[in-house]
């Protein structure tokens, strides 16, 4: 299901104009309306006309599922004014989403104020990154944005001590996850630890996870990006009132950065993109020299354009600054031609295309889509018929490999 309606979303993008793309897909194009952090008189109109032809709810909440936006865009529909258009279904499956964020986001966030006053008070510096720092800096209530876990970021030189002091406080280690592509040096491309610890609720017991990164971010990802990076600015969470998390600029290139994983999260990372923009006066300039400081300049532009192209939202380095326009003008010199067939084919996102040229030779191509899974990296051979026939050859032998692997690393570890 989330490859069908990524690659929708993705097609729409490609297509010669936002919205004239998402004609095909009238519950996509309500979904994005809906999740514009601004409220416009022309948006209101857009949805008032969708919902008078006539709406496909089930493939709405299918949609709205995958990307993850069904309590944000309950609460546009409330804004608008539009409530009373929506199904009985639909409307009780978005107040479940209310009900069950508010639970969920109750326990992280208890949680996480328990293990950052168990680190404080042995004198580690703790900030907060991710889910739960989205939910306080950008979104204002926990209703609305689902999390999964707690992420809190530390310094480097104190894991061991954290590490200690939470098992003391009766969390169970739950290991470091492993990069199964360097298994010998996983140590090397690990970043965080995960700890879990089943909690008590009103309704009985929770099962919850916290993980501590010593690191923002996979060091084979952002290998120019170093642990301290984050720590030269930082703001208070607007939920508490001693509970540290990024500076808006810091957070903001925090988000583009897993934005880059490409995985289920990153259609809510731009939506937090798209309020954290919307909600904070940001000095762009150190955004761009922090970018190009660690190497990120077409990480951020690209996870920039999309939200600017997304959401309509005004974001001057995408028109002003040299340094992060880069990334747009790439992407405007590839054609439409040439970056439909890379979307439709090979379900590569428009933030992708930004990094398909790093590879320049077939050895190195075919090295980085038999070793990384992940790799995106196919810009100067998929549109070749023989590329395409070797990359189908190339897939299940990889999947194979990543298997055998897996099971040698479950058996020996």
């Amino acid at each position: 299901m989330l490859g069908v309606y990524t690659r929708d979303f993705y097609r729409a993008f490609s297509a010669g104009g936002w919205m004239s793309g998402l004609a095909q897909n009238p519950e996509l194009a309500t979904i994005f309306l809906l999740a514009q952090p601004q409220r416009r008189e022309e948006t209101y109109q857009q949805l008032v006309q969708y919902v008078q032809v006539g709406l496909n709810w089930q493939r709405f909440l299918r949609q709205v599922e995958v990307l993850r936006y069904a309590a944000w865009c309950g609460h546009q529909f409330a804004g608008y004014g539009l409530e009373k258009a929506i199904p009985a279904d639909v409307l009780a499956y978005i107040r479940d989403q209310y009900v069950w964020n508010a639970y969920r986001g109750k326990v992280l966030l208890n949680a996480a104020n328990a293990v950052t006053d168990t680190l404080k008070s042995a004198g580690l510096d703790v900030l907060w990154l991710k889910g739960i720092a989205a939910a306080s800096l950008c979104y204002g209530d926990i209703r609305l944005r689902p999390m999964m876990d707690v992420d809190l970021l530390i310094r480097e030189d104190q894991i061991h001590l954290a590490h200690d002091l939470l098992i003391n406080a009766g969390w169970g280690y739950a290991g470091a996850p492993r990069d199964v592509w360097h298994y010998r040096s996983y140590q090397i491309h690990t970043y965080n630890h995960a700890y879990q610890r089943v909690v008590p609720v009103d309704s009985g017991m929770e099962r919850v996870w916290v993980e501590l990164h010593w690191r923002p971010a996979s060091q084979r990802l952002v290998p120019q990006l170093p642990p301290d990076a984050f720590w030269d600015a930082v703001g208070v969470a607007k939920d508490t009132q001693h509970m540290e998390t990024l500076s808006p600029e810091n957070f903001l290139i925090h988000l583009c950065i897993h934005q880059a994983k490409s995985n289920f999260r990153a259609h809510l990372s731009r939506l937090d993109l798209a309020l954290l923009v919307d909600q904070y006066v940001m000095d762009w300039d150190q955004v761009a020299r922090k970018a190009e400081k660690w190497g990120l300049q077409r990480m951020v532009t690209a996870a920039l354009t999309d939200v600017q192209v997304v959401f309509g939202s005004k974001i001057p380095p995408i028109d002003q600054s040299a340094r992060l326009s880069l990334g747009v003008r790439y992407l405007q010199q590839q054609g439409r031609k040439a970056t439909y067939t890379l979307l439709d084919r090979f379900d590569i996102t428009p933030y992708q295309l930004l990094f398909l040229e790093r590879w320049s030779d077939r050895f190195r191509f075919l090295g980085s889509v038999l070793f990384y899974p992940n790799s995106h990296d196919l810009k100067r051979w998929a549109l070749s018929p023989s590329t395409q026939i070797l990359y189908m050859i190339i897939k299940p032998v990889r999947l194979c490999v990543t298997l055998f692997v897996r099971i040698f690393s479950f058996v020996f570890r």
